[in-house]
C-alpha cells in the first residue's frame, strides 16, 4: 500500500487513571510510534537541585529493567529505537518500532516508567554523562537561547535559572541524589499528568486497550496537580540580545493559560495558516524567511514567530511588530471554528510527536479557568524578543556575480525509477560546495500556491526539494532566476553531528532530478547559470576552550547490496552493546554510538566523546569492543542468513509523499540509486563470512576521526 498523507483526525480520549490519549490510525506502514509526555519539566525542579528532571529522563532510560538490559538496550533489541527530552513544563520519552513488538515494548516501558529501582551505579554514571553534556553544549546556539529566555523570565522565577544539570547542580551522593529522584517521579509520573500518543496500523479500539494495560492502575486515582502555575514571564515585554551564527528575531507572545487549555485546535489551526503566508506581505522587503512555532521548546507556554533577516533590520522588525500582533488576533479570530489540517511531513512520528506535546501542554494549563478565544488568548499586547545578531553582521548583501567561466555539467535525471508513493510532481537540485540562497520569502510564497518546499545545507552542498499536485516548471522559474550561490555556512551543532555529516556521499557535480523532461528542459540551465554571490560567512563563534575530545572509528565499503544490508545490521545490532560497554561500564563520556551511514559507499561509525588525557586508552577500548562485536556479529549470521527483510529496513520505510521523495532524492544523491527500504531480498549464498573476516582485517576499511571537543 503507498504511503499517504493523514487526512483524517487524530483521536483524543480519556485513558485509565486519567491519563489522555492521543490515536492515530496509520493505513500504509508496518511501524508505530509512541510518545508518553510526562507534564512535568525543568521548571517543576526543587529550587535546591536544578536538573533533577533531566537527570530522571537519563536514569529511566539507561538503568537495568529486565535481565540487566536498560530501556534503551530492549528497544534496539526489539528492532526500534527511543529518544527522550526535558523540556521547561514537560518531558516526553518517545519510540518508533516495528508494530508486532508494541506489546511487548509497553512491557518493558511500564516496568522503566512506574516500576523504577533507582539503581546508584546509573545515577552516578548518568550524573556525570549530564555534566560532559553540559560542557559539549557550552557556547552552542541552543544554549545562548536558553539563557536569552532566562532573561526574559522573572528574576525569582525558576525560568530565570539555567536546569540543565552540572557536575556543580548535581554534586551530591548517589544515594541522596536517589532519595529526591524518587520524590520527584512519585509527585509527578502519575497518569492524571501523561498524555500518550500512538500511531499504529491497529484498530482505535486495539490502541486504546493497549494503553490501558500499560498504565498504571490508580486505586484511587491520582487527583490533577491543581496548583496553579506562576507567571513567567516579566511584567513588561522587552528584547534581549545574544550572539550567534546567523540574524534572526524571535518574537516571543506569552499564551493565556486558559486558551491553551481550551483551544489547542484553534492555536494550531492558526499556526497553519500564519505559517502558510498569512504574514508574508507584513514582512516583505524586511525578511528573508520566517516560521511560527507553537509551544516552542524552552518556552512552551507562549507562540513564536521567529524571523530571519539581516541584523541592520532587527529594529525596523521591532516597530512592525505590533502589526504582526495584529494579524496573528485577526488569523486567531477567523479559524475559531476551524480544525488544524494535518501537514504532509516528511515523518509521520515527527507529526505524532508534535501533536501530542501540545496535547500534553493543554491538559497541564487544564484548570486554569474559563475559556478564551480570539484576541483573548495572547497573554500580552506586544510580544517578548530575542535578538540574535552574529560576531561580524554585515550591514548589507554583495549584489549576486555572473561567473564568466563556463556553466558547470549538470546531471540530469527524470523519472520515478519505479518508486510508488510520490508525490504527483516533484523538482529536487543539488549543487556541491556551495549553499543554494533562494529569494525571501520563498517557501511561504510557493505555500501558498499549494507547493511544498524542503531545504538542506549539507557539509558538502546543499539541496531543495519541491512538490506539489500542479506542474512546478512555471513557479520554480521564477524562484530560480532570483536565486544566487553562496558559501557554505560553519558547520554548527556537536562535534559528533559534524564528523557523521563528513561521511555522507554526495555528487560532485550539480544533480538535477524531476517528473518531467520538459521541466528538467525548463531547469537545468537555470541551476547552471546560478550566479554567485562572494558573501563573507558571519565569523564562527568562539570555540569553548574543551578538555574532551570526539573520536570515531569507521568501516567504509563499496556500496553493493550486501554491505548495505549487512553494515546495517551490524549498526542495528552494535548501537546498545557498545554504549553499554563504552558509556556505562568504562565511563567515557555521555556519547557513545554506532551509526550507519548509507551510500556508495558506505560507512558504519563508532563514534566516543571522552577527556583528552584518556585518548590512548580510549582508542584500545574502542577498537576491542568493535573487533569484539563483529566477531559475535559474523559468528550470529553464518547460521541465520539470510535475515528478514524488515530487519535491515528498519524504521527507514516511508510513510508520506514527502518522505518517500526524500528517500529516493537521497538514494540519488548518496549514488546507491536505490533508496535502502526497496533494496531486493538476497539469497543464502550472498553472505560470506570468510571475505568479511578479509575486509574487516584490511586496515585499508578503517579510519581513525579525532576533533577536539
Amino acid at each position: 500500500m503507498a504511503p499517504h498523507t493523514p487526512t483524517s483526525p487524530y483521536t483524543l480520549t480519556t485513558l485509565r487513571g486519567g491519563a489522555q490519549g492521543l490515536f492515530y490510525k496509520s493505513q500504509a506502514t508496518p511501524l508505530a510510534h509512541i510518545i508518553i509526555v510526562v507534564g512535568a519539566g525543568y521548571l517543576d525542579e526543587p529550587e535546591s537541585t536544578p536538573g533533577l528532571a533531566h537527570l530522571l529522563e537519563h536514569v529511566l532510560l539507561t538503568q537495568p529493567v529486565e535481565q540487566g538490559s536498560s530501556l534503551l538496550a530492549l528497544t534496539e533489541q526489539l528492532g526500534g529505537k527511543l529518544n527522550a527530552r526535558t523540556d521547561d513544563l514537560i518531558t516526553d520519552i518517545h519510540a518508533s518500532l516495528p508494530a508486532g513488538s508494541l506489546a511487548q515494548f509497553l512491557t518493558y516501558l511500564h516496568q522503566a516508567l512506574f516500576a523504577p529501582r533507582f539503581d546508584e551505579a546509573t545515577i552516578a554514571s548518568e550524573s556525570a554523562a549530564i555534566d560532559a553534556e553540559y560542557q559539549a553544549r557550552l557556547g552552542t546556539s541552543a544554549m545562548r537561547r536558553l539563557a536569552g529566555l532566562q532573561t526574559l523570565a522573572e528574576v525569582t522565577h525558576p525560568g530565570a535559572f539555567c536546569h540543565h544539570g552540572s557536575s556543580h547542580s548535581l554534586e551530591r551522593p548517589p544515594e541522596t541524589l536517589k532519595g529526591e529522584l524518587e520524590r520527584f517521579h512519585r509527585r509527578c509520573y502519575t497518569p492524571s499528568r501523561i498524555s500518550v500518543g500512538l500511531s499504529a496500523p491497529l484498530p482505535h479500539v486495539q490502541q486504546q486497550a493497549l494503553l490501558d494495560a500499560f498504565l498504571p492502575g490508580d486505586d484511587p486515582p491520582t487527583p490533577p496537580d491543581t496548583k496553579p502555575l506562576s507567571r513567567r514571564w516579566r511584567p513588561t515585554a522587552h528584547k534581549v540580545e545574544i550572539e550567534g551564527t546567523a540574524s534572526s528575531v524571535e518574537l516571543l507572545w506569552p499564551l493565556a493559560d486558559a486558551g491553551l487549555a481550551h483551544n489547542m485546535d484553534l492555536l494550531k489551526a492558526s499556526e497553519q495558516a500564519l505559517n502558510a503566508g498569512a504574514l508574508t506581505q507584513l514582512l516583505d522587503g524586511l525578511a528573508d524567511d520566517y516560521e511560527v512555532t507553537l509551544c516552542p521548546s524552552g518556552a512552551t507556554d507562549t507562540l513564536a514567530v521567529t524571523v530571519h533577516l539581516p541584523a541592520d533590520k532587527q529594529r525596523e522588525l521591532l516597530i512592525r511588530s505590533a502589526g504582526i500582533t495584529q494579524t496573528i488576533n485577526r488569523v486567531l479570530e477567523v479559524h475559531a471554528d476551524r480544525a488544524p489540517v494535518t501537514v504532509d511531513r516528511p515523518s509521520l512520528a515527527e507529526w505524532l510527536f508534535i501533536q501530542t506535546r501540545q496535547q500534553a501542554l493543554a491538559q497541564r494549563f487544564g484548570t486554569a479557568g474559563p475559556a478564551q478565544s480570539g484576541p483573548g488568548l495572547l497573554a500580552t499586547p506586544a510580544p517578548y524578543a530575542l535578538l540574535t545578531a552574529p560576531l561580524d553582521a554585515k550591514a548589507h548583501k554583495e549584489a549576486p556575480q555572473k561567473d564568466a567561466a563556463t556553466p558547470p555539467s549538470i546531471i540530469s535525471k527524470v523519472g520515478d525509477s519505479g518508486g510508488t508513493g510520490l508525490p504527483e510532481h516533484w523538482f529536487a537540485c543539488f549543487y556541491p560546495a556551495r549553499k543554494i540562497a533562494l529569494p525571501a520569502l520563498t517557501q511561504k510564497r510557493l505555500a501558498a500556491q499549494g507547493i511544498g518546499l524542503l531545504q538542506h545545507t549539507t557539509a558538502r552542498g546543499s539541496w531543495f526539494c519541491a512538490h506539489g499536485a500542479k506542474p512546478l516548471a512555471n513557479a520554480l522559474s521564477e524562484i530560480m532566476l532570483q536565486a544566487w550561490l553562496t558559501p557554505l555556512p560553519a558547520s554548527k551543532g556537536l562535534q559528533a553531528h559534524r564528523l557523521l555529516a563528513e561521511l555522507t556521499p554526495s555528487p560532485a557535480m550539480p544533480l538535477l532530478w524531476t517528473d518531467s523532461a520538459e521541466a528538467a528542459g525548463t531547469l537545468s540551465p537555470l541551476l547552471a547559470a546560478l550566479p554567485e554571490a562572494p558573501t563573507p560567512c558571519a565569523a564562527e563563534y568562539p570555540a569553548m576552550p574543551s578538555q574532551r575530545v570526539t573520536l570515531m572509528r569507521t568501516l567504509t565499503l563499496p556500496g553493493s547490496t550486501t554491505h548495505r544490508q549487512v553494515m546495517a545490521i551490524a549498526a542495528k545490532r552494535h548501537s546498545a552493546p557498545f554504549f553499554q560497554a563504552i558509556r556505562q561500564t568504562h565511563q567515557l563520556g555521555y556519547i557513545a554510538a554506532v551509526r550507519f551511514i548509507d551510500g556508495d559507499p558506505a560507512s558504519v561509525a563508532y563514534i566516543v566523546q571522552c577527556p583528552q588525557a584518556d585518548i590512548t586508552q580510549a582508542k584500545l577500548l574502542i577498537q576491542e569492543e568493535i573487533e569484539r562485536l563483529w566477531a559475535q556479529l559474523l559468528t550470529n549470521l553464518a547460521s541465520d542468513w539470510p535475515r528478514p527483510q524488515e530487519e535491515f529496513t528498519g524504521l527507514d520505510i516511508p510513510e508520506t509523499p514527502t518522505a518517500v521523495l526524500v528517500a529516493h532524492w537521497h538514494a540519488h544523491l548518496n549514488g546507491t540509486h536505490t533508496p535502502f527500504y526497496r533494496l531486493a531480498p538476497l539469497g543464502p549464498s550472498s553472505l560470506s563470512v570468510d571475505d568479511w573476516r578479509q575486509w574487516l582485517a584490511d586496515p585499508g576499511h578503517w579510519v581513525w576521526w579525532q576533533r577536539a571537543g
